[in-house]
């Protein structure tokens, strides 16, 4: 038993050991009070690397929209990157009519970025909260 304890010691330390540390940090930054970096993913696509970073307190161009929240495609390099928003949807609030039922869409202060994920190289998964 004692022999099993001691490998597994081995195999712990020289997992640990192996990591490839940064010299520096990399940063990146958003719009001030839109709570950037909020949730944070990294997603690959033709070997390039990003960091897909929620934003979601974020103004974005939908008109009448405050604070409806946003998601960042930050190049990965290592002294940081520009960060650019993806825009999912430009319009504002909308109406929906379905069986003789009227829906309006509120999109103000929906936390949109609050989740973020790379499903892979061609999917990306956002949400609100």
């Amino acid at each position: 038993m004692c022999v099993l304890r001691c490998v597994c010691v081995l195999l712990c330390l020289s997992v640990c050991v192996c990591l490839n540390l940064l010299h520096e940090a990399v940063m990146f930054s958003g719009p001030r009070g839109s709570l950037f970096g909020f949730s944070v993913d990294f997603h690959t696509v033709d070997n390039k690397f990003f960091v897909v970073i929620g934003a979601p307190k974020a103004n974005t161009s939908q008109s009448g929209v405050m604070q409806g929240g946003g998601v960042f495609l930050c190049s990965w390099s290592p002294g940081g990157g520009a960060c650019d928003i993806i825009n999912f949807d430009l319009k504002g609030d909308e109406d929906y009519n379905s069986s003789d039922v009227l829906f309006h869409t509120f999109k103000s202060q929906q936390w949109f970025g609050a989740s973020v994920r790379s499903v892979n190289s061609t999917h990306l998964l956002m949400k609100s909260n």
